[in-house]
């Protein structure tokens, strides 16, 4: 498996956030059953003609590589007897295209077998040339000369977005058609901030550890693990029933699921903008870290499957470019496990707390973790990121000094 480097930049230079809305219209439903009909004979098509094959020295390589032609093919089959908008089609096809190349790059990583995706959500996309945007008002094309009407200032929350469309400083990018909502994708061009307020955190099953601007911060995050617990034994009761009704049993199964993931998904998002308040956000590297984690232990494991550090992750990555926040992750590897003061090291002693035969540092894991992120971000010298001159808190003063090389070597004081 190849290695993460120790420094990684999040720098995208677009960002879209989505928003769903109550939508309703009378020919939606035909529409999305005509849609759903046209996509999986596209994916059927370019399944047989356009997945190369190649062997490498790591396995067997899938890539996805339709022509003009196919493209031109499908799309004059799939225009034979459609009623709505021509655009819907090529929509239709750049989608199919899309759940392909989605499926080549998880098989590339042997999270996939080689058997043919299934769309299994209806739905519609709606491009660019398929709606227009007055105002407030957007008109969605469902058939020529026919029009589905939005007003989005009907909603409060979507007011700073309409304003910032009107300052040019926004744009709608696409939209999405379900069967009772309509979800609204706002881009934007990233201005990153040029203070130098570094926040460095700590993603940790009960906790998030945070340092912003040299001082110490701890979130709780008992609750939603509790959350997960209560959940998880109301399963356990009710999967007990499915032996005698099954029908009822998998409908409270699905039922408590859903309300799970919509309490932990909002208080993960109140969390996540809890803290935004500074100019480059540090954080470990999180991607396959259960993969890494995990061992034969039931008990472990299932402890492990509640902790939503890759979501709560994703939460403040997006969230912090969308506010021009720099992200950098940071390679986890012995952040927890080493002494920041002198790299020796370290001894496990009472609880959480960690102790260094060689320097006698005596420090909460949590802590040290921030540190040893805040020393790699330092001593690799990440090019256009600020350079504080000291960190102070209660318990250690962190001095970066100049190095001959790019970055800076971390020092630290009791």
């Amino acid at each position: 498996m190849k290695e993460k480097p120790e420094i990684e930049v999040i720098a995208p230079q677009t960002v879209i956030k989505t928003y769903s809305i109550p939508f309703s219209h009378p020919e939606i439903s035909s529409l999305i059953d005509a849609y759903q009909v046209v996509l999986k004979e596209a994916i059927e098509y370019f399944w047989c003609n356009s997945i190369r094959i190649r062997k490498t020295k790591h396995g067997v390589k899938v890539s996805v590589s339709p022509t003009r032609e196919q493209k031109r093919k499908i799309r004059n089959k799939l225009l034979e007897g459609w009623s709505f908008s021509k655009h819907y089609v090529d929509s239709a096809i750049r989608t199919a295209i899309s759940i392909l190349n989605s499926w080549a790059k998880r098989f590339n990583r042997r999270k996939a077998q080689f058997i043919k995706p299934k769309v299994k959500r209806r739905f519609v996309a709606v491009k660019a040339t398929l709606f227009h945007v007055h105002g407030s008002i957007i008109k969605i094309s469902v058939k020529p000369w026919k029009f589905a009407v939005v007003d989005l200032s009907r909603y409060a929350f979507l007011k700073p977005h309409l304003d910032a469309i009107r300052r040019g400083e926004e744009r709608i990018a696409e939209l999405i058609l379900k069967e009772k909502r309509l979800l609204v994708q706002f881009k934007r061009v990233i201005c990153y901030r040029n203070g130098d307020k570094i926040a460095i955190v700590d993603l940790n099953l009960t906790n998030l550890t945070w340092i912003v601007d040299g001082e110490f911060m701890v979130d709780n995050l008992r609750e939603v693990y509790h959350k997960h617990r209560v959940y998880e034994t109301k399963r356990q009761r009710i999967q007990k029933l499915g032996k005698y009704k099954p029908i009822t049993s998998e409908r409270l199964i699905q039922k408590y699921s859903h309300r799970e993931r919509n309490v932990i998904r909002d208080r993960l998002h109140k969390l996540s903008i809890s803290r935004l308040n500074c100019d480059v956000l540090v954080m470990e590297n999180l991607n396959g870290i259960k993969e890494h984690v995990l061992n034969g232990s039931k008990k472990m494991n299932r402890k492990l499957s509640k902790w939503n550090a890759r979501e709560l992750q994703r939460m403040l990555v997006y969230k912090a470019n969308w506010h021009g926040i720099r992200v950098v992750l940071v390679n986890p590897s012995y952040t927890s496990t080493l002494c920041p003061k002198c790299g020796s090291k370290l001894s496990p002693k009472e609880g959480r707390t960690l102790s260094c035969k060689n320097c006698g540092l005596e420090m909460d894991r949590d802590r040290v973790a921030c540190l040893n992120m805040l020393k790699k971000l330092r001593m690799w010298g990440v090019k256009g990121f600020p350079r504080k001159p000291s960190m102070k808190n209660e318990e250690l003063e962190v001095t970066l000094v100049p190095t001959e090389r790019e970055g800076v070597e971390v020092k630290v004081y009791e």
